[in-house]
């Protein structure tokens, strides 16, 4: 619409039924299928020394809610001020953060902690084990809202993405680590959008001549460490030279 600027891009690979839009510092929602605006009734703070964004953390893997935080940065700051995102310096620490849990059948905003309760479990189970292997290089990714769940695994430069797959409970309040070594399978893994299923590539790589064994195994989000299928693609991910995607 006209006036609006387009917020949350990141989640245009997904069929969601809902777009965040912004206009003189409201956040609004445009309902896609009927094509109409709807208010969230949030004002983004545009002070002179403050600068908040608005964007979605997480869509639901019903596609029906949405994690919405605004953070609120102080451009004062000299962690701010150093900040060179354009060319991927590391960003700035919000001074606050507001998390939202969005509905989109019924057009209904709500405060949330789902993202705050996930990272304290986390938080938890580092200062339990006193390793960082379960906190710093941990990205969370998806949200099971049906199940009240939510998926992460290792990510990050020099690893890219990784086993193993971390299941945090946020009903229970537990962590649950998969048993995949990233050091000895080079498992990648790659989720079905519901959330049920994922499937790791695995196997022992050359990284002379990117050969070896290579399997494909599926697997249940109920059962991390035991696949349900497996199947061996050595000869044809040598021929190829690799594995660019999966459909």
């Amino acid at each position: 619409p006209e006036g609006y600027d387009l917020l949350s891009t990141s989640f245009s690979r997904l069929p969601v039924p809902f777009l965040l839009m912004e206009k003189d510092n409201q956040l609004f929602i445009y309902d896609i299928p009927q094509a109409k605006i709807e208010p969230l009734n949030i004002t983004l703070n545009r002070k002179a020394s403050i600068e908040e964004f608005a964007g979605f953390d997480f869509i639901g893997s019903n596609r029906d809610e949405a994690v919405l935080t605004v953070n609120t940065y102080d451009k004062s700051s000299p962690e701010y001020t150093k900040c060179d995102s354009d060319f991927g310096g590391a960003s700035p620490l919000a001074i606050k953060t507001q998390e939202y849990r969005y509905t989109f059948s019924t057009h209904s905003l709500a405060k949330s902690d789902i993202v705050d309760k996930a990272n304290t479990i986390l938080e938890q189970a580092r200062e339990k084990t006193g390793k960082d292997e379960c906190y710093s290089n941990l990205g969370l990714f998806g949200w099971d809202n049906v199940n009240n769940i939510m998926y992460g695994h290792l990510a990050g430069e020099g690893i890219g993405s990784a086993a193993p797959i971390y299941k945090v409970d946020l009903t229970k309040g537990t962590l649950t680590k998969s048993k995949h070594d990233l050091n000895k399978t080079h498992a990648r893994p790659y989720f079905k959008s519901t959330l049920d299923k994922f499937i790791l590539v695995e196997g022992e790589e050359d990284v002379t001549t990117n050969a070896g064994k290579k399997f494909i195994k599926l697997y249940s989000t109920t059962d991390l460490d035991n696949p349900l299928k497996t199947f061996d693609i050595s000869s044809w991910y040598n021929r190829q030279g690799g594995l660019g995607s999966i459909a």
